[in-house]
């Protein structure tokens, strides 16, 4: 799967979130920087890369390594513990309060 080939300052939803998300996760592209070299040779939008020096281009060798889906995985099992605490929680307070208004 290939994703936005706009770098960064691309004027189109898609290529704003693409951008940020590359940016957040500092990953690039769905399974890394080779999934740009489909459609563009060599430049790889900016936000596949840290600290880009303005006017240089950002290349496979400069880019994140990893790619978007190995980070968004990541994120969401590191943030799965946060949930089901909360879940947790409201469903013990829902329980607390349908127990209280029954008396």
């Amino acid at each position: 799967a290939v994703v936005s080939t706009q770098s960064t300052g691309g004027d189109t939803a898609s290529d704003i979130a693409v951008d940020r998300i590359q940016n957040l996760l500092q990953c690039c592209g769905y399974n890394g920087p080779t999934d740009y070299q489909i459609i563009t040779q060599f430049k790889l939008p900016s936000s596949c890369c840290a600290d880009m020096i303005p006017n240089d281009a950002c290349n496979t060798a400069t880019a994140y390594k990893t790619g978007c889906k190995a980070q968004i995985e990541h994120f969401i099992a590191s943030q799965s513990t946060i949930v089901i605490i909360t879940v947790c929680a409201v469903v013990i307070l829902e329980i607390v309060t349908m127990l209280a208004a029954c008396y």
